[in-house]
């Protein structure tokens, strides 16, 4: 019999015998021998030999008194280690186990110092794997696991570096921190300290990659402080103390991209001239901390503009790249800092010498960084940049078209971080326009449907509002350049203008009401899995989690990750479940068209090049080209409307000229972007007496949603109508988001019940408001109210308060709010309504987002600015309270663009009310909430024409 297959026949009756006499035969031992000799020769499988011969010594080791058994058990080692390196498995008997693993750390160390200095895909999973099986054939408490899991921490970073797996990032950071918290628990001295330091300095550069990829600030910011730690644990003469201060440099580098906060740049810099003076001209680490100087000095010239800081930077920055061999993993590294360098002083003094060298540096680093790499995509984004500045100086046609085929490249980097894609495809788009404009928009196509991706789940929410701020109007850009298509029909350039409209506005919002579907029909364990893992998810209010505290100021954020990772598996169970294929995921447009069979949607895109509405009516989609409507016309008129707002309040400024721009910005409007779109429409006249008021939904997206579209027009002196030239003279006006969001306002509506009671929330006076916050005349509206909403539940003074208010919200199907109204124009999701505990608990836009209401119907924001989002880079999100409502469940809200007058609003309120309540059956129309407050606007304005401020504030979102 050959030996292989005898030993292994011979193990085989050890293990069904429990008896070890088939090993102790001359046969077996003799077997084991010619077994031993082939694997020598190489004549066997090298793992299964190995397997079969530790086994086997190791049973005879078990037939002798302890203490004789060392030669054999040095036997069972010797084979057993081989093949828990090579093979892999960890089936090996478990009192060696810790032992054998201890044994093969030099092996891995070995692996991780190649590794290194010169990656490649093959050895990195060597190193991973073998550092993987150490530490888990390790016992718990074995010190040595510290290192292990260090190391192991290490070639998880290396391996996402080349691969662009985002996993890879999440079991470092895991794997980190359970190496940091071991360190911790091991008895005080100097080896202790030399751990615990490596630890949590290598957590601190896998937080600083993971937030590169995913964005958490929460990563960053844990980041610096593991690297701060490091540093502080480190002994004095710790041989790797410069390197842990010159990681803190190049984390707190990071976040200064990102803050802007001198602090860090300053320490940064301080660090990383420390970790160079601590380091010997000769030593290899020299290199990467001079460069990790370069980057600092770059960053400090930004700020100072002191070419002084750029010399030093390209000094720094060539020692480093000199130091360094052209095979070693950090090379490309460092000579794409030296061409940053350069073309950043070729900004600064034009020499041709700078620019060409900065162009080549980049070229060569681009040439040098595998296909696969998502670092990729940054050195071509860098190539394309050098290219722009050298073509602004010199004019060759060349080099802005190499320029666009770099970002191009650059955005097509499917490993790399969707957010460098976006930015690449953007610039390419811009470049290659004027060229092509087909392929401008396919570019311009793929970046919005990646802007998903840059606000994951797993994001807080402010993490998610500052990746998408840096993405402002990417949506309408895009719908823009669809519509200058040459290559497609007129059809084709507005279905897919429209379709990206709606992929790219409102994602934030469009993420929750996605997995805020129907699960009537689905398993009810599954269906309360996923909504206990939605709305955990959906909580993440900073102000009330222990993740903004200095206790524990990381943990929510890394919950998020296990919980975005089980939602997601989750949703692709649910996806197989018959009838729930397509749960959670955006509707199509051919889903979206039939949401305007009850009245057309008007959505608008506003660039640089055009302005158009885009027309949803049941026919389709059709495209109405605004001339009039500039991207420069509609910030002079956003600019000036507002400001013309702050003085209609204030007794120091001419109130009635302030006015008098309030309507001519109303007339603008209705020229230039309302009576066109009417027209187009069909709705050429004021509705017939008798005759039903057709309905009109606004989506306007962008600047564009900071006026009063539903007001647009020429509203005469007398307030008579004049011959149907306004708005609101012609058609009933609701807003939403997207359609999307409307269809979901309308599956609410279906679904909710009738009239059963209300929550009316009052506050005449506010504690920490300048004179009490008095609202002298709700005591009048709630009075009133009370009169006309079905059994009411007031709220005031002191028991209005955000828990308690949260709490009814679920009891009643109409919510009625008399109160200030405060928007944030730096963090939309803070604008909140001020109640009684605005102080400590306020009632936000964000700690709205987990509420999911089942009964709720109409939702009254009589208060300031409850529809008001000024922030910039989130105006496409529509983040305010009324968008706030809408998600909670509301079919129907009614909220402010602005500041309104208190009197005026008792006056809308009541009539708005009156409007919706059917005398005859004692029931409250919700349908009809849109065409109640139409009249009851129509009211003030007939009464105050000439002042805007006063009635054109109140607008109507959803069904």
């Amino acid at each position: 019999m050959e030996p292989l297959y005898a030993v292994s026949a011979c193990l085989t009756e050890v293990a069904s015998t429990l008896s070890l006499a088939p090993v102790l035969t001359r046969g077996a031992v003799r077997d084991a021998q010619r077994l031993a000799a082939a694997l020598d020769a190489g004549l066997v499988d090298g793992a299964q030999a190995r397997y079969l011969l530790g086994w086997f010594h190791w049973y005879r080791a078990q037939s002798v008194p302890e203490g004789e058994d060392r030669e054999l058990l040095d036997q069972a080692l010797a084979y057993l280690l081989h093949y828990f390196i090579i093979d892999g498995t960890e089936d090996v008997p478990e009192p060696l186990r810790s032992e054998i693993a201890t044994m093969a750390m030099p092996s891995a160390y070995a692996h991780q110092s190649r590794t290194l200095a010169s990656p490649d895909p093959l050895s990195v999973d060597v190193a991973v794997g073998l550092w993987d099986r150490i530490a888990e054939a390790l016992d718990e408490d074995d010190g040595m696991r510290v290192f292990c899991l260090t190391g192991l921490c290490t070639m998880l970073q290396i391996r996402c570096r080349l691969n662009g797996d985002p996993e890879d990032l999440d079991e470092a950071v895991r794997v980190g921190r359970e190496a940091v918290a071991l360190s911790g628990q091991a008895a005080e001295g100097s080896g202790v300290r030399s751990a615990q330091a490596a630890a949590l300095s290598t957590l601190g550069a896998a937080l600083r990659d993971r937030f590169g990829f995913a964005g958490a600030l929460g990563d960053l910011n844990e980041a610096v402080e593991a690297s701060r730690r490091a540093v502080r644990t480190a002994r004095p003469d710790d041989n790797d103390l410069a390197g842990y201060l010159s990681n803190l440099g190049t984390v707190l580098i990071v976040r200064f991209e990102h803050a802007e906060d001198l602090a860090d740049l300053d320490e940064a810099i301080l660090v990383c001239g420390q970790a160079v003076a601590l380091t010997a001209d000769g030593d290899p680490d020299r290199a990467p901390r001079l460069s990790n100087v370069s980057l600092a000095l770059q960053h400090r010239f930004r700020r100072t503009q002191d070419p002084e800081d750029l010399d030093e930077a390209i000094t720094s920055s060539r020692q480093a790249v000199q130091s360094t061999a052209e095979g070693h993993r950090e090379w490309i590294t460092r000579l794409a800092v030296l061409g940053t360098a350069l073309r950043r002083r070729y900004d600064l003094v034009a020499d041709a010498e700078d620019g060409d060298e900065a162009v080549l540096v980049a070229a060569r680093v681009v040439d040098a960084t595998d296909e696969r790499q998502p670092e990729r995509a940054s050195r071509l984004y860098e190539l394309g940049v050098s290219l722009v500045a050298r073509y602004k100086k010199s004019h060759a046609l060349d080099d802005v078209l190499q320029a666009a085929e770099a970002f191009a490249a650059a955005a097509a980097v499917t490993t790399a971080p969707p957010s460098t894609r976006i930015r690449s495809a953007s610039v390419a788009a811009s470049l290659i326009a004027p060229l092509d404009p087909s392929r401008a928009a396919d570019l311009l196509e793929g970046a919005v449907l990646l802007l998903p991706e840059v606000a994951p789940r797993r994001l807080l929410r402010s993490d998610k509002q500052r990746a998408l701020s840096g993405f402002a109007g990417l949506a309408g850009d895009a719908a823009a350049q669809a519509l200058s298509d040459p290559d497609a029909s007129p059809a084709q350039r507005a279905q897919r203008a429209m379709s990206l409209l709606e992929a790219g506005r409102t994602v934030l919002l469009g993420q929750m009401l996605d997995t805020r579907g129907s699960l009537s029909d689905l398993h009810p364990d599954l269906a309360a899995r996923f909504t206990a893992l939605r709305d955990r998810l959906d909580r993440d209010d900073v102000a009330d989690f222990p993740s903004a505290s200095a206790s524990d100021p990381f943990r929510a954020p890394e919950d998020r990750v296990d919980l975005a990772r089980d939602l997601a598996a989750t949703l692709a169970e649910i996806r197989r479940q018959d009838g729930f294929e397509s749960f959670g995921l955006p509707p199509s447009l051919q889903e979206l068209i039939p949401e305007a069979a009850q009245g057309p949607v008007v959505s608008f895109t506003v660039s640089a090049q055009r302005g158009d509405a885009i027309l949803l009516t049941a026919d389709g989609v059709n495209v109405l080209p605004l001339p009039g409507l500039s991207l420069e016309a509609l910030n002079a008129r956003v600019s000036g409307f507002h400001s013309a707002l702050t003085a209609t309040t204030d007794p120091e400024q001419d109130r009635g000229a302030a006015q008098a721009v309030l309507a001519e910005t109303l007339e603008w409007l209705w020229d230039t972007v309302a009576e066109p779109v009417l027209n187009a429409l069909g709705y050429r006249a004021a509705p017939a007496a008798g005759a039903a008021w057709p309905r009109v939904w606004w989506a306007p997206g962008g600047l564009l949603g900071l006026l009063p579209l539903h007001a647009a027009g020429r509203h005469s002196e007398d307030g008579v109508r004049d011959g149907g030239s306004s708005v609101m003279d012609r058609v009933v006006s609701s807003y939403t988001p997207t359609v999307r969001a409307l269809r979901h306002a309308r599956r609410r509506q279906a679904t909710g019940p009738g009239t059963s009671s209300s929550l009316i929330v009052a506050m005449p006076t506010t504690p920490g408001l300048p004179g009490d916050g008095r609202l002298a005349h709700v005591p009048g509206e709630v009075a009133a109210l009370r009169r006309r909403l079905p059994n009411p539940l007031v709220l005031n003074d002191s028991i209005a308060t955000r828990p308690y208010v949260l709490n009814q919200l679920p009891l009643h199907a109409i919510a009625h709010f008399a109160c200030h109204g405060s928007h944030d124009p730096a963090d939309p999701s803070q604008s909140r309504l001020i109640l009684h505990d605005h102080r400590e608990a306020p009632l936000t836009v964000a700690s709205l987002a987990p509420v999911n209401l089942d009964h709720a119907r109409l939702a009254y924001l009589s208060a300031c600015d409850t529809a008001l989002s000024t922030a910039a880079g989130l105006l496409d999100e529509a983040i305010h309270l009324t968008s706030a409502f809408q998600l909670a469940g509301y079919a129907h809200v009614v909220g402010t663009l602005w500041a309104i007058d208190d009197e005026i609003a008792v006056e809308i309120a009541e009539d708005f009310y009156t409007g919706i309540h059917n005398e005859s059956t004692g029931e409250f129309d919700f349908a009809s909430a849109a065409h109640a407050l139409h009249r009851a606007i129509r009211v003030q304005r007939d009464r105050y024409p000439r002042t805007p401020s006063l009635w054109a504030a109140h607008l109507h979102a959803g069904a």
